[in-house]
């Protein structure tokens, strides 16, 4: 074959391929500008959708790159590979959006307690003689504000603490029933959900209440 007629097909084949480059630039871009969007109207709107899929029919692969040293190169080069540019032109809306979706709902104490109303907390001290579980109390009311220990059997040395936090009382007491042998051991646990009130004659935790809360 004459050198004129090689030198052509490689330029024509690094043409198409350049084509096919552009082609599919063109295409990622729309494919990350509905995907956006998609994500943008369900997140407005509260429905979710499924994965937008777009169809064509060029061929999203590189031809058979030329042997020709001239016209020889990797077949991303010059281009941002498909799938990193949709990753990062995607991921960080989704993110965000799952940022926000999954941030709680900030709950104040005097969202969920009434003022003067008393919150138990209780913790196992383990079993009697017939097998059976022993717990301990410690009682604190609500002023509108903050949680004030009222009694506490155990750990009388508690009784006055004032605080708005229910693990700051919660972990002191299970601290000072170590320190003194009537539990061997310190855990740790949500605080809410071993605080307790009384509300038309059953017990609820507040972490019951805190999540009937945010589920209005």
């Amino acid at each position: 074959m004459p050198k004129e007629s090689i030198e052509y097909s490689y330029s024509t084949m690094s043409a198409i391929e350049e084509t096919i480059s552009n082609l599919q630039s063109a295409v990622a871009s729309l494919t990350v500008s509905i995907a956006t969007l998609t994500a943008e109207v369900a997140h407005l709107s509260g429905k979710s959708f499924p994965p937008h899929t777009m169809k064509t029919s060029i061929p999203l692969t590189p031809m058979h790159q030329s042997t020709s040293r001239s016209y020889n190169r990797p077949a991303d080069a010059g281009r941002r590979p498909y799938r990193e540019m949709r990753n990062q032109a995607v991921q960080p809306h989704l993110v965000q959006q799952s940022a926000q979706q999954a941030a709680p709902r900030t709950i104040a104490l005097s969202d969920i307690l009434m003022t003067d109303e008393e919150i138990t907390f209780y913790v196992n001290t383990g079993n009697d003689g017939n097998g059976n579980m022993t717990q301990t109390t410690a009682v604190a009311s609500f002023n509108g504000t903050d949680l004030i220990v009222s009694t506490c059997n155990l750990v009388p040395s508690l009784v006055g603490l004032q605080t708005q936090k229910p693990g700051e009382i919660l972990y002191k007491f299970i601290e000072e029933l170590k320190n003194a042998n009537h539990i061997k051991r310190t855990f740790s646990v949500a605080p809410w959900k071993l605080c307790y009130v009384v509300r038309n004659g059953q017990q609820q935790t507040l972490d019951e209440l805190r999540k009937a809360i945010s589920s209005q």
